[in-house]
């Protein structure tokens, strides 16, 4: 079962002994829209990680599928406008819905490693593998969240090479945190010039370590899982994040990182 974060260990809280699954299970069976047809909390969410120019909003932390919550008041704006309010709702109360997803075993808040009992400000995580609403396979999701996490290469512009599964020479634009205006769209005239990061190649005496653990690795060897075959249009936003020259070709399904 997708809720197994909560192990009761006798004299301690449930809040203290939350955790994440090593490896995430599979759940192909949520339902990602509310009654009115507007998205769930949760799937809401999603879309906004799977968005480059939200970056500055919110972004993956690069550890499992965890994420940050960077512009708090913007994710209240965002998701009020999503359900057709006027009103901005109040960070407690997103904050509140957020953490309540935890009982449906969807996502819930990271706790802190400092204080006991408490949660890391704004960091929260999936208890399920989500890659499959994003219409992408574990392994495609995995690539993309190490590119563009909030330290990722194509966020911050560092080099990598073709041991992340580009050839040598392959150039790929970099999509970094960009400024929001009030409705949370990119402002055109902040938006620097078009940079890109060429992919090297493995040196045996330099060589480049990817920055953040490939977690489809935590799975057995011997899995013979499977999942249902995502369709081909991708809601994937991360087209700019394409190769934009390589000696490979690349199939449109699972998307392009």
């Amino acid at each position: 079962t997708t809720c197994a974060q909560y192990e009761k260990v006798r004299g301690k809280s449930s809040q203290q002994c939350r955790r994440f699954p090593d490896v995430l299970p599979d759940d192909y069976k949520r339902i990602t829209t509310q009654a009115n047809g507007n998205h769930q909390m949760w799937y809401f969410i999603l879309t906004q990680l799977n968005d480059p120019t939200k970056k500055s909003v919110i972004v993956w932390t690069g550890h499992q599928r965890h994420f940050r919550v960077r512009d708090k008041a913007m994710l209240c704006h965002l998701w009020s406008r999503h359900n057709g309010k006027t009103q901005d709702v109040k960070w407690d109360s997103l904050c509140r819905i957020m953490r309540s997803t935890g009982k449906n075993g969807l996502m819930m808040a990271v706790p802190s490693e400092e204080h006991r009992g408490r949660n890391k400000d704004g960091e929260f995580g999936f208890v399920i593998e989500p890659a499959f609403y994003l219409k992408m396979t574990r392994e495609a999701l995995d690539k993309q969240i190490r590119l563009h996490c909030e330290n990722g290469p194509l966020t911050v512009g560092s080099p990598i090479d073709s041991s992340w599964g580009y050839a040598e020479g392959t150039q790929l634009q970099v999509v970094p945190m960009m400024p929001l205006d009030q409705e949370g769209n990119v402002i055109e005239s902040s938006v620097p010039e078009p940079s890109y990061i060429t992919v090297l190649p493995i040196s045996p005496n330099q060589f480049i370590q990817p920055q953040f653990e490939s977690f489809h690795s935590c799975l057995p060897s011997t899995s013979s899982q499977t999942m249902p075959i995502p369709s081909s249009s991708s809601p994937s936003c991360y087209s700019q994040a394409m190769p934009i020259s390589s000696s490979s070709t690349h199939s449109p399904s699972p998307p392009n990182i």
